[in-house]
């Protein structure tokens, strides 16, 4: 089920992103629809795209959203249209410092780190209580 709902929504995303301007508003309204009721029954919403902008992901879905990640963003806009109006510290981010960015929670932002990590040397990194024992 979970499949279904996240290719659905890449649809309604790729329609957003070229359909007509009514094709464009029902795909943000369905959208807006399916992040809030996510939050009442418990389920969160992972949102990613390449162009950040309003016309991407309107700022009534975003107030939506309780965590957003922004990466080093090109513009100030851009910036915007994830951290909040203005807040363009996303593109102040230099590019000689891949892997950091901006998590807002709320009101407040938190400079983060993430890292490329070779997927074998995972096991040694999580911590023992995280690790989960195969299903089958």
């Amino acid at each position: 089920m979970p499949t279904m709902a996240v290719s659905r929504c890449a649809a309604r995303a790729e329609l957003a992103a070229d359909g007509t301007t009514k094709q464009r508003a029902e795909a943000q309204d369905l959208l807006r629809r399916y992040v809030s009721l996510g939050r009442a029954v418990g389920c969160s919403a992972v949102l990613a795209t390449q162009r950040p902008t309003s016309d991407t992901v309107d700022t009534g879905t975003r107030a939506l959203l309780a965590h957003r990640l922004a990466l080093r963003c090109g513009d100030r806009w851009q910036s915007e249209a994830i951290l909040g109006a203005g807040n363009h510290q996303a593109a102040r981010i230099p590019l000689s410092s891949p892997g950091w960015g901006l998590l807002a929670s709320g009101p407040e932002t938190l400079g983060i780190q993430v890292f490329d990590l070779d997927p074998g040397r995972i096991p040694e990194v999580l911590c023992p209580a995280l690790v989960v024992s195969p299903w089958w």
